[in-house]
């Protein structure tokens, strides 16, 4: 017989009550345990079942994380995750800066798992990407996404400016690509663009819109480049596009 649990039986208890907590420890005070004991005591009161690395090291070391590699600990906590029927994720404030919280969101969302804020018990929108940047030989830290960036401009464009609408972004736009077509290696230029196309959009508008228009451009035949070295795809007349 094998001494490793059933891929069959572990998949069939899988249990949407089950709630894998996971946040930031590291380079916090008391590696964040008061703030992992708080969750876990309000999703029980909430009637789920918790799984917290906090109380998995209290119980195999009495806490003391130090005594063995973070890479052990990712281990030890994954395992429980995979074991313990856990169907859903409890995310901490920070989770994105920890690369041990990272690695098992991946895996969360890999798995289908539900999504919730540690802090509420309230559902929440899974993350559409996680970056593990290379695991534990990098420093803790939040990982930057353009992705992140443009929600924060959005952000900053409702509060800023309320009054805008498509068609006076459009003419904003219109301008700064002027300024961009009399500066085109201006990398400050070139993000007053996509700050005004953020505003127009969201992210997945306009990721949609990019793979359908990136499947037109690529069924077609492109001309030869013009005196300004502009290169248009050709029309079924055999005309250039306008």
């Amino acid at each position: 017989m094998s001494a490793y649990p059933s891929p069959v039986r572990l998949a069939q208890r899988v249990d949407p009550q089950a709630v894998y907590l996971a946040g930031p420890m590291r380079g916090i005070p008391e590696h964040n345990m008061p703030a992992f004991r708080r969750a876990a005591g309000w999703l029980r009161a909430l009637g789920f079942y918790v799984v917290s690395p906090v109380e998995i090291a209290e119980e195999l070391v009495g806490g003391d994380q130090d005594q063995y590699p973070a890479e052990l600990w990712v281990r030890m906590d994954i395992a429980a995750m995979l074991t313990l029927g856990v169907g859903t994720i409890a995310l901490l404030p920070g989770w994105e800066r920890s690369v041990g919280a990272r690695c098992e969101v991946a895996v969360a969302l890999t798995l289908g798992f539900r999504f919730l804020d540690a802090e509420t018990g309230d559902p929440m929108d899974p993350p559409t990407r996680v970056i593990i940047n290379g695991g534990y030989a990098n420093p803790p830290g939040a990982v930057d996404t353009l992705e992140a960036a443009l929600e924060d401009v959005r952000s900053w464009q409702r509060e800023t400016f309320p009054l805008a609408s498509p068609k006076s972004v459009a003419a904003h736009l219109l301008k700064e690509a002027h300024e961009l077509a009399k500066a085109p290696e201006d990398h400050l230029e070139a993000a007053d663009v996509l700050m005004l196309l953020a505003g127009l959009r969201s992210n997945g508008e306009l990721l949609a819109a990019v793979r359908t228009k990136l499947a037109e451009c690529q069924a077609r035949t492109w001309g030869a480049p013009d005196a300004e070295g502009v290169v248009e795809h050709v029309r079924e007349t055999g005309g250039a596009a306008a």
